[in-house]
């Protein structure tokens, strides 16, 4: 690939003084570049041009590729700064709020996606910059546009999500002097600055441009910190007309606390209606309405970070008691979590999981370019992008364990006072999850368009105009996931000889057993604001690997640490080859435009696990692993050849109809059976059919269009362990008491129990309905964004075939061992093998009865509907500077859960939510200062008639025979929010 690069890049500048004097002496001007879309592209909220349809410079006219432009001066409107704040608006999208499959409530998915949103009812985290794959967050503050791409793209991201992606244009030089600031606050106590520099170093060949962002965020949920330290700078330098080369670079510090859609769940309406009991001493028994017991095992925990109550010494709280879990009706495997729903006990909007709860990453990039005009209608582009980042994951409450409890021990387990009896808290055990990324990608595109219009003899004409654009890219990155680090306890017998325990009240000897882990208690008191539990542990306990040698042990027995259990932890290296050829041809005088696409994605993988545990049990450091090196027998080749085809006709010059198909797949390297078998390549196919329409001279622009998405083979988790039941736990359960009662060390492995090994398993489907949009610049002082969208019933037409096979196999061989059937299973001794499976039974026939729902009918709104306007007041009027603005995001039904008969789902009755209704106000003034300053000042209102509260997210079904729904798990709502920004340039 070098030896192509630098053969390339040769060919090109060597053959620039041909090109100049060849563009010389056929044009007084050179031909502006394919690669760039024009600034006069875009007025008010119109753009007119798009590289977003086959990577060259195209009008979106004829584009029939879905896509939605967020301008400048549409962000600006908005108030918008992050794809986050837009994504809400662009049509049949709206930012990820958790899954109906999601049966833990950990709300992983937030924590582990810097970006993640929903699009035609699918989830997608596809994110690029300039066509290259990126993990860093985009902003505006150094980006020229924003643009959503809905259902597949062979041409852009041949690797994409078949549900959408999200690009980006980074900022280019101008040549002009240019220069503005930028600084925004809100009422929650957020402030952001900006800056924008542009330079011309040398007239018409040199100019460098800088962008700043320093940001100290907040939000309505307490607390909800950010901060962003960004800087960004580009220079452009042409040395000759047709010669353009360009430098871009960007590093920062991007961190965000996570916060859950959902209030902190509810442990303590219970014990409340069985009135409020109290353990009178250690060890009494918790068998009573409202108690539950905390565990038998030993139990480690530290109360030293708690924002209330009074801490106590650590020790072990083995068979002590608590608030017991809520045992409302509830659904299989929905591990009886319920949102507290009553502000008087704790406020909705706390963040309980608070500062503990958080992603952080620090990251470089770099871009090169060099684009050279070969010819008056050649052109070619080279680049070369690099980027690493770090990030670390810092999960206070893993699992569900962000549940609010009560104390209801009057005595500590060692028989003293409980200065804490009564009071409300919440605990859990600490992770991290640190990673890094480095990456290399090579890209060299070639232009051409050929124009027979122009050419003698006439009947050429017919033949037509036609672009081409063809690129070779070559990629490698390298990940490193260092390990799901747990906090634990790595001095249990000195704890052990302090408190004096033995036996089966003693903390085991191996320090990664699960009994030692370190859990923190915090208690909280509403009356006096500590609400928020969490705590970043990161700056306080070391992190442990395996070979280094263990802190010494502290004098009270407790010596945490974050250890590497082994949970995660792998080294990945991934090479990607990829070829792609865009044809764009205008026929009939420009009537009839033609798009093609084709590309060949060939993808190597290596992949090395952390290994074997070193005499403590700890697990090494992934980051010192070379996958091609030490595991050279995982590598995994996948390739796949995808395309677009679309065909535009304009009828009139004000309407057009437009039929575009295009798809794309995913190498799968890592998602594997119930078997251990690696499944086969998800891939998606979309069909668009519409019509786009004009009117006013252009003024008005929209489209209307049906659309169908087909995703075939999708790795689908949710079966495991999804809102049918717990599969994969209990079959685990099963063969691991199998392997108790035989001996046999086979049913510790696949295909029988699979540990930490997550299996999934195919789904097969489509998603459809119809989605429209009209944008105006209706006079030169008012603005008009409108779009909406009416998702269609869609079908899931397979779904869970692997995992039905292998029960059909297997539980016929489990039940027809009498032996096996009556014994308690190894993980839970209240159960038998026969109650376990007849809990398998219940979960495959929720499972079936669900399969037939197409994947997006859940927690997906049925129809949507956003719209923005603003209108400046003109030069004449006596309200000159002055402007006003409305936004309105509506959302239809969404079905969040099911009616039963006899314990099984009927998805005939559905439980859906009611409509929301968000609407917002623009208020802006401009002037300009000091003669040649523009300043302006606008206010932005956002839930402009809310005022807070709670939203079903989950409803389940009463079982008292009525059918009638009981909500369950709730979504908080953000009242009305105000936000200020102050901006200059000159």
């Amino acid at each position: 690939m070098k030896t192509r690069m630098a053969l390339l890049l040769a060919a090109a500048i060597g053959a620039h003084a041909h090109a100049q004097s060849a563009a010389s002496s056929s044009r007084e001007s050179v031909v502006l570049s394919p690669f760039v879309v024009s600034e006069s592209s875009e007025v008010g909220y119109l753009a007119t041009e798009t590289l977003n349809g086959t990577r060259l410079n195209t009008a979106l006219k004829d584009v029939g590729a879905p896509m939605t432009i967020f301008t400048e001066e549409l962000m600006r409107d908005l108030g918008a700064n992050s794809i986050n704040e837009i994504l809400a608006f662009a049509p049949n999208t709206d930012p990820f709020v958790g899954s109906i499959n999601d049966t833990v409530g950990n709300g992983g998915e937030f924590l582990t996606n810097a970006v993640q949103y929903v699009t035609r009812g699918g989830t997608t985290n596809v994110v690029g910059q300039n066509f290259f794959g990126t993990v860093v967050p985009p902003d505006r503050y150094n980006s020229e546009n924003f643009t959503f791409t809905r259902g597949p793209n062979a041409i852009l991201f041949g690797l994409g999500n078949p549900a959408g992606a999200f690009t980006s244009s980074t900022k280019r030089t101008r040549m002009r002097d240019r220069y503005s600031a930028e600084y925004r606050t809100d009422n929650y106590g957020s402030a952001r600055g900006t800056l924008d520099l542009n330079r011309v170093l040398v007239p018409g060949k040199l100019a460098v441009r800088y962008g700043g962002l320093v940001e100290n965020s907040a939000g309505f949920r307490e607390p909800s910190d950010g901060l962003q330290r960004r800087h960004f700078g580009t220079v452009t330098f042409t040395p000759w007309k047709p010669t353009t080369l360009r430098f871009e670079f960007e590093n920062g510090r991007h961190h965000r606390t996570v916060v859950r859609p959902w209030p902190v769940y509810d442990a303590v309406t219970g014990w409340q209606r069985a009135g409020s009991p109290l353990l009178p001493t250690a060890g009494a028994p918790t068998n009573i309405a409202g108690i539950q017991n905390v565990g038998a095992n030993p139990t480690l925990v530290l109360t030293g970070f708690s924002p209330a109550g009074t801490s106590v010494e650590p020790m072990s709280w083995r068979n002590m008691g608590r608030s017991a879990n809520p045992t409302f009706p509830t659904v299989p495997n929905w591990s009886n979590l319920k949102s507290v729903t009553d502000a008087q006990l704790f406020p909705f909007e706390a963040n309980v999981d608070g500062l503990g709860s958080s992603r952080t990453a620090r990251f470089n990039v770099w871009t090169a370019y060099a684009e050279q005009q070969l010819a008056p209608d050649l052109f070619v582009e080279a680049a070369v992008h690099g980027a690493r980042d770090r990030s670390l994951v810092n999960n206070s409450f893993v699992g569900n364990f962000d549940r609010l409890y009560v104390d209801v021990n009057r005595q500590l387990p060692n028989g003293q006072p409980n200065p804490n009896v009564g009071k409300l808290y919440v605990e859990s055990f600490g992770t991290i999850i640190p990673t890094l990324g480095e990456s290399l990608t090579k890209r060299a595109t070639l232009s051409y368009a050929l124009d027979f219009t122009t050419k003698q003899p006439r009947w050429l004409r017919w033949l037509g105009r036609h672009q081409a654009a063809a690129f070779f890219e070559s990629g490698v990155n390298d990940d490193f996931d260092l390990g799901n680090l747990r906090t634990q306890n790595v001095s249990p017998l000195a704890l052990n000889s302090r408190l004096g325990l033995t036996g089966a009240a003693a903390f085991p000897a191996a320090i990664t057993n699960n009994n030692n882990r370190v859990w923190q208690r915090f208690y909280l008191d509403p009356a006096t604001g500590a609400t928020s539990a969490g705590r970043d542990l990161t700056s306080v306990y070391p992190t442990l690997y395996a070979g280094q040698p263990l802190p010494a042990a502290n004098a009270n027995g407790v010596t945490p640490v974050f250890a590497h259990i082994g949970n995660g932890g792998t080294a990945a290296t991934t090479r990607l080859i990829t070829r792609a050829l865009a044809l764009q041809s205008f026929f009939w005088d420009r009537r009839v435009v033609a798009t093609f696409g084709w590309r060949d994605d060939r993808q190597t993988n290596w992949r090395t696990g952390p290994g074997t545990g070193d005499a403590n049990g700890l697990f090494p450091y992934p980051g010192d692993f070379d996958a091609r090196r030490d595991a050279p027998a995982s590598r995994r080749d996948r390739e796949g050849r995808t395309f677009t085809r679309g065909l535009i006709f304009h009828a009139q010059p004000w309407l057009s109809f437009y039929y575009n198909q295009s798809n794309n797949f995913q190498p799968n390297d890592s998602a594997r059976s119930v078997y251990g078998t690696l499944l086969p390549n998800p891939e998606g196919e979309g069909r668009d059919y519409g019509i786009k329409f004009s009117a006013l001279g252009g003024k008005i622009r929209g489209d209307v269009s049906y659309y169908k998405n087909f995703s075939n083979n999708r790795a689908d988790s949710s079966v495991r362990n999804g809102i049918h039941g717990n599969l994969q736990g209990d079959l685990n359960n099963i063969w691991s008491t199998v392997n108790a009662l035989t001996g046999d060390p086979k049913y510790n492995a696949p295909p029988y129990a699979t540990g930490l090994f997550q299996w999934s398993d195919l789904n097969t489907g489509y998603s459809d309905g119809y989605e429209a949009s009209v944008t105006a610049n209706l006079t030169r002082s008012w603005r008009l964004m409108v779009n909406g969208s009416r998702r269609g019933e869609g079908r899931t037409l397979e779904r869970g075939s692997i995992i039905q096979g292998y029960l059909a196999e297997q539980l016929p061989v489990i039940k027809g061992n009498a032996a096996w059937m009556a014994a308690p299973t190894a993980n839970d001794a209240s159960r038998t093998v026969a109650q376990v499976v007849g809990q398998i039974e219940n979960s495959l026939a929720n499972f079936r009865a669900l399969s037939v729902l197409p994947a997006d009918s859940l927690l997906t709104a049925r129809w949507t509907f956003n719209t923005v306007t603003k209108y400046d007041f003109p030069a004449e009027s006596r309200l000159r500077g002055f402007g006003l603005g409305a936004t309105a995001r509506l959302r239809g039904p969404a079905v969040v859960g099911f009616a039963e008969n006899a314990g099984i789902f009927d998805p005939r009755r559905p439980y859906t939510t009611s409509a929301t209704q968000d609407y917002g106000a623009i208020v802006s003034y401009q002037r300009k200062i000091f003669r040649r300053v523009d300043w302006r000042l606008q206010l932005n209102v956002s839930n402009l008639f809310e005022s807070g509260g709670l939203k079903a997210q989950r409803i389940v079904d009463a079982r008292d025979g009525t059918g009638r729904g009981l909500g369950v798990i709730y979504r908080v709502l953000e009242p009305r929010s105000y936000a200020l920004t102050s901006s200059f340039a000159f």
